[in-house]
């Protein structure tokens, strides 16, 4: 597939819902990391007012934290889809902070050079080292994302992040702009939930 075909059908970019997404994202974030279905972080505490899902938008990112046999589970996370399809072809999701540094996943679209990895660019600056592919499923190909501890802030002040692999057809840059707008709140939420 070209990248203009990919383009063509990032537009328009249509969200698909913030629930199939946390979905899709855990059933493939299990299958990149051979991690059992229904395996979660354990906790001792609930989720506010006894409820065992809590879903918040803010801005261009979601919060996504459940709770299912006495365990927790929440997601920071942001996704594009195909406007025709409804389908994701292009997510970030980030687990709860461990020592302050973020981890998780991106999903990109089948049709990627997997050797030439992703570039990951912060305000149209390098950020890191790259991406590598982990697998490719049928909803796309599975790359994981650390960001230090030390870099954490830097990406709180960001305006966007660009994520770029090449088209595995023409060596053309399939890329996927992600805005910032929200994350640090969400990010703060995410801690919060989590505890």
């Amino acid at each position: 597939m070209s990248s203009v075909a990919l383009a063509q059908q990032q537009q328009p970019a249509a969200e698909p819902s913030s629930e199939d997404t946390a979905a899709a994202m855990e059933r493939l974030r299990r299958a990149a990391q051979n991690i059992p279905a229904g395996t979660l972080a354990p906790t001792g505490n609930a989720l506010a007012n006894g409820a065992s899902a809590i879903n918040e938008v803010y801005e261009d990112w979601t919060v996504d934290c459940r709770v299912a046999n006495e365990r927790k589970l929440c997601r920071l996370s942001q996704a594009q889809g195909n406007g025709q399809t409804r389908q994701t072809v292009f997510a970030i999701d980030l687990d709860v902070p461990r020592d302050n540094n973020l981890s998780g996943t991106v999903l990109m679209p089948l049709g990627v050079k997997l050797d030439a990895g992703a570039i990951v660019r912060l305000d149209d600056k390098p950020f890191g080292q790259g991406l590598r592919y982990s697998a490719c499923v049928a909803q796309g190909c599975i790359a994981p994302l650390t960001v230090p501890a030390a870099s954490v802030d830097t990406l709180r002040k960001a305006q966007n992040i660009s994520i770029a692999s090449l088209n595995l057809s023409n060596n053309e840059p399939v890329v996927f702009r992600i805005s910032m707008k929200g994350f640090s709140p969400a990010l703060d939420r995410l801690v919060q939930l989590a505890k």
